[in-house]
């Protein structure tokens, strides 16, 4: 129960932030959950990509077994030590604006990691990576 009020909140807040939550249309209330659920989605679809991914990092950056430990984990440990204050500043800056910045974050480390020339380059974008999606979780209990 507490969580559906959380989600019911975070969805005032990104639709209109002055009005009350029964008042906003049906139809937005959809849309904002679906492009809620299409950026977790689309974080979803890059890790996976990451992983599949592995091999050709070996082959073009000469990359050793602890490096695409590292290029993995950088990702959940800066996700991870980062979410809480993600959701104090979502609280603070206002939800709709962190979370267009946390994916705009998410999207320039993706990109960087794409491109990136050597492995801790590669590393460095994935820890950037990982801290836009704490932007796109902005609700906290």
């Amino acid at each position: 129960m507490a969580i559906r009020c959380d989600l019911v909140g975070f969805v005032k807040l990104l639709v209109r932030p002055d009005a009350p939550t029964k008042g906003a249309p049906h139809a937005r209330r959809r849309s904002v959950v679906v492009v809620l659920c299409v950026s977790i989605l689309i974080v979803n679809v890059d890790t996976t990509i990451l992983n599949m991914a592995l091999p050709t990092v070996v082959r073009k950056l000469h990359a050793s077994t602890s490096q695409l430990q590292w290029i993995v984990d950088t990702y959940a440990m800066v996700l991870a030590g980062l979410m809480l204050v993600g959701g104090s500043l979502a609280d603070r800056f206002g939800r709709r604006r962190f979370f267009l910045l946390g994916l705009a974050i998410f999207a320039g480390g993706s990109v960087g990691t794409a491109f990136s020339g050597s492995v801790n380059v590669c590393e460095a974008n994935e820890g950037a990576s990982g801290d836009g999606p704490r932007g796109l979780g902005g609700v906290r209990e």
